[in-house]
């Protein structure tokens, strides 16, 4: 209980730093968005100034000062903008021969007005902030804060050129000491929310420490109870697997009594439909669909015993004979095997092995699974093609390869070309037919072997199958 007390307190402590935290990001976000409002109303008072005192009133006064009634609804209008926008002053100015800055208008403060202190046409500007003259040599805006006989401001200056060159700077002021007022009274209002967020938090805290007490209750009582629940579903688990276990051996053994059963009319079959096919007296017309027979016959029976064997390996009664073997010999068998079918298609079957080479394994599972990858490399190769087996002997393995230059496999079916009845349709022709069981059998088979298989495969270019047996030598043969 104390350490969750110390935890609860913890978690309190940081939730307190974090609404401290967010009070102060609240106050530099609030912080940057004022500049960025009085920066934005700094602008659009300048621009909103050249539309009402611009190139044309210049042009006009220029040697003829206005009229006081006109000046005066000028620094009306001004005053009105001003306010509007929350600046303090806007004016406009030109130099004179002598380099003396000059008001041209200006707006005023509610005081200026009723008295029209400093509002007469051409009042001269003699302490003039060097932004000033920037912004009319330039031509473009210039901000700065400036000090002068009217107070400290925050200034945007932007130098204009009339139709007739007469040059003269556009002025905007807001006091710094508002800016400051502003951000001021932001901090309070982060500050204040901050507060406010740990005053409504301290109820949740007291809830919380509540409902951790009667949640800790509870939680022991389900643990009494899921104690009992899990030793239930145990047991349960148990007979589970158990039946499992039964109902896989049950099926193991129907596969592998029904692979036995079908073998002997299959041969049957092949055997009568060979006879048909021999005999010279057979009429043309039964003699192809003898042939259709005999075919179908031969590949029913591959699929049974590619079963029979799949089903052998599964309940682990595989027999494993090893014997020391040439490996040119086996491959020579192969070929005559394999040859029908890659004469159809016009395939070369080449072998990169050398006659002395010998391995250490189960020659007939062997030869199964260098038939298996051979005739797979034949069915799915393009005709005139050619089909390589290559044989390269390591340190602590050798390692078969089979390759063909069919329409290859994409890298993400590369790793289920080895789960049973799987087959990768994909850049392949639909009517290349199949269990899926082969490659699956051929790799357990390598397994058996305590051997390694693998496949590397580029789309559009081909395939290398490859595998691997322990090295043959005097432990190997003890084993």
């Amino acid at each position: 209980m104390n350490n969750n007390y110390s935890r609860l307190i913890i978690a309190f402590g940081f939730f307190l730093a974090v609404l401290a935290g967010y009070g102060y990001y609240s106050f530099v976000v609030e912080k940057e968005r004022i500049n960025d409002t009085i920066n934005g109303s700094l602008s659009r008072s300048v621009h909103l100034a050249h539309r009402v005192v611009g190139d044309t009133f210049h042009d006009k006064t220029m040697g003829v000062p206005p009229s006081e009634a006109e000046y005066w609804e000028l620094v009306q209008t001004l005053s009105e903008l001003a306010h509007i926008e929350g600046v303090k002053y806007i004016y406009t100015l030109i130099k004179d021969e002598n380099g003396t800055f000059r008001f041209t208008s200006s707006s005023a403060t509610e005081e200026e007005l009723r008295t029209r202190k400093n509002l007469s046409y051409f009042y001269d500007i003699y302490d003039a902030d060097p932004a000033i003259d920037k912004a009319m040599k330039e031509q473009r805006e210039i901000a700065a804060e400036v000090t002068d006989s009217w107070g400290n401001f925050r200034s945007l200056f932007v130098g204009y050129t009339t139709p007739n060159n007469v040059q003269y700077v556009i002025g905007v002021d807001i006091e710094i000491d508002s800016i400051e007022q502003m951000s001021r009274m932001e901090a309070f209002r982060s500050m204040g929310k901050a507060i406010l967020l740990i005053i409504a938090a301290l109820p949740i805290f007291f809830l919380y420490r509540s409902l951790l007490r009667s949640y800790q209750i509870q939680l022991q009582q389900k643990v009494q109870t899921a104690t009992v629940d899990y030793e239930e579903a145990r047991n349960e688990a148990i007979i589970a697997m158990q039946q499992a276990q039964q109902a896989n051996r049950a099926k193991d053994a129907f596969l592998s009594n029904m692979s036995h059963e079908l073998r002997t009319p299959l041969n049957a079959i092949i055997g009568f439909s060979q006879i048909l096919m021999i005999k010279k007296d057979t009429p043309d017309s039964i003699r192809s669909f003898v042939e259709k027979i005999n075919i179908s016959g031969k590949n029913l029976l591959s699929l049974v015993n590619t079963i029979l064997d799949f089903s052998k390996i599964e309940a682990g009664k595989m027999d494993v004979e090893k014997t020391t073997f040439s490996i040119s010999g086996l491959i020579e068998e192969v070929n005559i095997l394999i040859e029908p079918m890659a004469e159809i298609k016009n395939i070369r079957c080449l072998a990169e092995v050398e006659d002395e080479i010998e391995v250490y394994a189960d020659r007939q599972l062997i030869k199964q699974v260098l038939i298996n990858l051979m005739s797979n490399a034949i069915k799915f190769s393009p005709d005139n093609e050619t089909v390589t087996f290559a044989f390269t002997h390591e340190t602590d393995r050798d390692v078969f390869c089979v390759s063909d230059h069919g329409h290859g496999i994409p890298a993400e079916k590369i790793e289920s070309v080895f789960e049973a009845f799987t087959q990768i349709r994909e850049h392949q022709n639909d009517s290349i037919k199949g269990t899926g069981l082969g490659l699956s059998l051929v790799k357990k088979i390598i397994e058996i072997h305590n051997g390694e298989i693998w496949v590397k495969s580029v789309v559009g270019e081909g395939s290398k199958f490859f595998f691997s047996l322990p090295i043959y030598n005097e432990e190997s043969l003890k084993t």
